[in-house]
């Protein structure tokens, strides 16, 4: 058997591999922000301050569940 080599398969055509434009920066300030506020779930926080309120604090903030996805890679 041939030993695998380490690389990644190629993804398959349409899907894309693209790097969030959020920096690490403001995920942990968006954490930090939830911590610090009165709600109990991150869902809410998220769509109603993040989505809604500070939107323009974060011009370039993703939809709730890309930043979810994205929170492993954050840690």
């Amino acid at each position: 058997m041939e030993q695998i080599s380490g690389k990644k398969l190629p993804l398959p055509p349409g899907k894309r591999q693209r790097k969030t434009e959020m920096s690490e920066g403001e995920m942990m300030t968006i954490m930090i922000l939830f911590h610090l506020s009165h709600y109990r779930t991150f869902k809410d926080f998220y769509c109603d301050c993040i989505l809604g309120q500070f939107r323009t604090d974060f011009p370039k903030a993703v939809s709730y569940p890309r930043f979810v996805a994205l929170m492993p890679d954050f840690s």
